[in-house]
């Protein structure tokens, strides 16, 4: 027996009829393609004859996938033909449709775009359907999208009898991780009679994932030692987060230091900052942690991964000449160690370490990234060799609890790269409790939010 409303539950797609009655008979003033929480055709249409059609959407990629980016024509085609069990047995006089289709990872983000026919046009409005407008294309601020017919895309008596077909393209989302899309398809065939009762409506729902291509590489952030998305330095270690950014997960091993030097490509994985490749120092499908190399570019720098032979689109970072930030612990404490050499921390900061905050007038050790060149010059991604002592050009400001104190030093550790020992003298009138710290270096402080526990 064929039901009024035609659902194929095993596709996660939908088109919506626009109501063509006389009141929306140049398509609908709202969103009516039945996507889960907004509305659908028997709002306004409601229960006629059964009918014996259906509404399909043929796509011109027969594999029932997407490729990134590729537009496809889309022939959705809506049939009503009489017979004996359909009340009245009347053929259908009109005609109306609206699609539309959203990401099924969230269905409130719109699938790409569309392009419609001669006989339909766009239905466009925001998030909550508060504003909508009608036309070819869509606003920025009007991004979910519809396709449904015009008034003369109704073929009020035009039509072979039983059955209309409307053509449209779709071009799906340009991102290779955006995932499967769900089509969202319903139609009206209506007896014209003037007025929304004895119509018929039909819907379907479709699933298109993309095509199996190759995992694509894609950067989505890039972080300096505090895990913050600021400005970097040359020199400076940073890490590169995103998705299929390495086949492999390891740190760069010592046999692998090129002349005391971090290599730049490691199991088919380089990077390149500015145009000039950087130094692996760790690889992970999801991190990459690089030190910055020496180039004469400021601003807006593209960085770009290599995986193989993928590579992922440019992702643009600030680059300038000093960009400070602290290493840290358990993401909020900043490093520092007492002169002793053990940690400066609270409890549970680190497995097994009783708390150990700094005291006032005591001199502690600081560790940072991003400060500058020192003296004599240690060129990017080298391992500072035992016994060298790289002190920084510039004066190191360290702001305590808003007390501002000058370090006593700052140089890069010797057995490591990129990473700066900051001796510092806690102020004597700091007070009890976990205090607000940053270090500035040429006027350019390094980011707040992070902390140094402290008690007398």
């Amino acid at each position: 027996m064929f039901q009024r409303h035609l659902i194929t539950k095993t596709l996660l797609a939908a088109v919506c009829a626009a109501a063509i009655a006389q009141a929306h008979s140049a398509g609908t003033t709202q969103a009516s393609a039945g996507v889960p929480g907004e509305g659908s055709c028997t709002a306004c249409h409601t229960v006629g004859p059964v009918g014996s059609g259906g509404v399909t959407v043929k796509f011109s990629d027969a594999t029932g996938t997407y490729l990134p980016g590729i537009a496809q024509h889309l022939s959705l085609t809506i049939t009503d033909p009489p017979g004996t069990d359909r009340a009245l047995a009347l053929t259908a006089k009109r005609w109306g449709f609206q699609l539309t289709a959203r990401l099924q990872s969230n269905q409130q983000l719109q699938a790409g775009s569309f392009t419609p026919g001669t006989d339909s046009q766009l239905f466009c409005t925001n998030i909550g359907g508060v504003n909508y407008s009608k036309g070819t294309t869509c606003p920025p601020q009007q991004p979910l999208i519809y396709v449904e017919q015009t008034f003369d895309g109704t073929h009020i008596n035009t039509t072979p009898q039983g059955s209309i077909t409307y053509q449209l393209d779709w071009t799906p989302p340009a991102d290779p991780n955006a995932g499967t899309v769900v089509f969202y398809v319903a139609a009206v065939a209506s007896n014209n009679d003037g007025n929304v009762a004895g119509d018929v409506t039909y819907d379907i729902r479709y699933v298109i994932p993309p095509a199996v291509i190759p995992t694509v590489p894609l950067i989505t952030a890039v972080l300096n030692p505090s895990g913050v998305q600021s400005t970097v330095t040359q020199g400076e270690v940073i890490s590169i987060r995103g998705t299929g950014l390495a086949t492999t997960s390891r740190s760069i091993g010592s046999s692998e230091l090129i002349n005391g030097q971090y290599p730049q490509m490691a199991d088919g994985v380089s990077v390149t900052i500015a145009g000039v490749p950087a130094y692996l120092m760790a690889i992970d499908p999801n991190r990459i942690r690089v030190i910055v190399p020496k180039t004469d570019a400021l601003g807006l720098v593209d960085v770009v991964v290599t995986n193989g032979t993928q590579t992922t689109v440019a992702y643009q970072v600030d680059l300038e000449r000093v960009a400070p930030a602290f290493f840290l612990w358990n993401n909020v404490y900043v490093l520092a160690v007492h002169a002793d050499g053990s940690a400066v921390a609270p409890a549970g900061a680190l497995p097994n370490q009783p708390s150990s905050p700094a005291k006032p007038g005591e001199v502690i050790t600081l560790t940072a990234s991003g400060l500058g060149i020192t003296t004599p010059p240690v060129d990017p991604g080298i391992v500072v060799a035992d016994g060298t002592f790289a002190n920084l050009v510039e004066t190191a400001l360290v702001l305590v609890h808003g007390s501002a104190t000058l370090a006593q030093s700052a140089s890069l550790i010797p057995g490591t790269a990129g990473v700066y020992a900051v001796v510092v003298q806690v102020p004597f009138d700091a007070p009890d409790g976990d205090l607000a710290i940053q270090i500035q270096v040429s006027g350019v402080q390094s980011d707040p939010g992070f902390l140094l526990p402290v008690k007398r």
